[in-house]
């Protein structure tokens, strides 16, 4: 039984009736009120339709966790709605690993559906193999559905997002995974919340939003790394940056998942890169290959941020030409995927991929931070085998010579 699968039945049994991201929130929630109470929810299959909605709203309603939930969504039609609920009472009842199974399941389905706020496998993987969480306290302030914290199962999770629909679900798939989290929605640019001193942050905020400057002013992550600019309303990357350095414990590192355009942009960001690269708190940047987001071709980077570096350079990765594009989606293997953490990490220095600058390298280019600034990239001149090529050119000339013949043969008789 393959119920990743199988759930995309149901997918397509409510569209026409509910929009799909409206559809995977019922599953979400239905999913996760039989992990609770299974025998509660199976009890209501006995019921008429009405007073099946009714039990699940008041359901919902007295649970602290689900109050987010638009109880709206479940009346569809009868036999639709008991046939999802028997889905997963089914699955609750054969299983001793239902929460795992639903986790992997509705991970699955977001992914294939692409939804918005969800990290994609790639972002994941690397993240997965980079960032070592044991013992240690995580946070990530624009978590999305928290695909990726979650998978890095930290000692303790902070997970802030603006959503709420989206926030909610989160709080789910981290129940599902059984982690100790503290998840609530926040602006996180905007609320002066304070600093939890985490060990990592690690995050894939969102890119090019705009900000309103007024709605920042006295915050304190902005004092931490204080800059005179105005704050201009494309400065969103660096305010993310400026959030997650606040966060951070006095030995603490951030990885965060930036467009390139904040690595040579002016202005707002070239003085906090100014400030970051002279305070020694940048380790590396990684340049990776377009597609590494879900629902963007763009070409990103790993920003990490490292509040106890120890040497003086900055450690540039070109990681443009990894992966294979499949079906126009981007697949790195694990062997990839590997080779990128271990550039990051301080392995194969050798490789021409990787490249340490000095801070007075990086000056001498206007503080800019973009791959090409730093590598020399010869061109790939490809020889080709004499012998060969006349041998094909010897075949184009003969299969020339008897269409031209043919071609003749034709015209002669028009």
């Amino acid at each position: 039984m393959n119920i990743s699968k199988d759930i995309l039945k149901y997918v397509d049994l409510l569209r026409g009736v509910m929009p799909v991201q409206d559809s995977v929130q019922l599953f979400s929630v239905i999913a996760f009120m039989v992990k609770n109470d299974m025998d509660g929810i199976s009890d209501l299959l006995y019921l008429n339709k009405h007073n099946i909605v009714d039990q699940l709203k008041l359901k919902t309603a007295s649970d602290k966790k689900l109050q987010w939930f638009n109880s709206n969504l479940f009346t569809v039609g009868t036999a639709q709605l008991q046939e999802i609920i028997h889905f997963f009472v089914e699955l609750r009842h054969h299983n001793s690993d239902y929460d795992i199974q639903i986790l992997t399941m509705l991970t699955d389905l977001y992914l294939s559906l692409k939804l918005e706020n969800i990290d994609s496998e790639v972002v994941t993987n690397i993240f997965k193999k980079m960032v070592s969480c044991k013992g240690k306290t995580l946070y990530d302030g624009a978590c999305g559905l928290g695909i990726t914290p979650i998978a890095l199962q930290a000692e303790k999770t902070i997970l802030r997002d603006i959503n709420t629909a989206t926030i909610g679900i989160a709080s789910i798939l981290a129940e599902l995974a059984g982690i100790n989290v503290d998840i609530k929605q926040s602006n996180s640019l905007v609320d002066n919340e304070a600093s939890h001193g985490v060990d990592l942050v690690v995050s894939n905020p969102p890119f090019g939003m705009r900000v309103q400057s007024q709605l920042l002013l006295g915050n304190e992550y902005l004092k931490d790394q204080f800059i005179q600019a105005k704050i201009p309303s494309s400065a969103s990357e660096s305010l993310w940056i400026q959030q997650a350095l606040y966060q951070l414990n006095d030995q603490g590192k951030a990885y965060l998942f930036i467009i390139p355009g904040w690595l040579f942009r002016g202005g707002y960001d070239a003085e906090l890169r100014e400030k970051l690269i002279e305070n020694n708190l940048i380790e590396s940047v990684t340049l990776l290959p377009a597609g590494t987001l879900l629902n963007s071709n763009v070409e990103m980077s790993i920003l990490v941020l490292n509040k106890a570096k120890l040497s003086k350079d900055i450690r540039l990765i070109d990681g443009r030409n990894f992966g294979i594009k499949k079906r126009g989606k981007l697949v790195l293997s694990d062997e990839e995927t590997q080779q990128i953490v271990d550039l990051i990490n301080g392995h194969h220095t050798e490789s021409n991929l990787v490249k340490e600058v000095s801070i007075q390298e990086v000056r001498s280019n206007k503080y800019s931070l973009h791959c090409s600034e730093y590598f020399e990239h010869e061109p790939q001149i490809v020889e080709l085998n004499l012998d060969e090529e006349l041998k094909a050119l010897s075949v184009l000339e003969k299969e020339y010579s008897i269409t031209q013949a043919k071609l003749n043969q034709l015209l002669s008789q028009i």
